[in-house]
């Protein structure tokens, strides 16, 4: 992820602490230099294997896209990529 253009970060961690159900939660974030180059990402094959990785999830995954000035979800994969359409 970080070769590609417009990414000025990415990183995979998994929580200290064991949850409820005995595993460990995987964080994965990637960071953009701007929206634009955000919804590139977005609407690109490669995000394509990350959101089969989520719907494998056992549990609903928690998805979050956080700009300046609002926060959005999973509504803002569907809006993206419906717009590319």
């Amino acid at each position: 992820m970080r070769l590609e253009r417009g990414c000025a970060g990415c990183e995979v961690w998994t929580s200290a602490e064991e949850n409820p159900r005995g595993g460990r939660e995987v964080h994965y974030e990637e960071r953009w230099v701007n929206e634009r180059a955000m919804q590139y990402r977005v609407r690109s094959d490669a995000f394509t294997k990350v959101l089969e990785v989520l719907e494998a999830a056992d549990e609903p995954p928690h998805v979050e896209f956080e700009f300046v000035s609002r926060h959005q979800g999973l509504e803002y994969v569907e809006e993206i990529r419906r717009d590319s359409g």
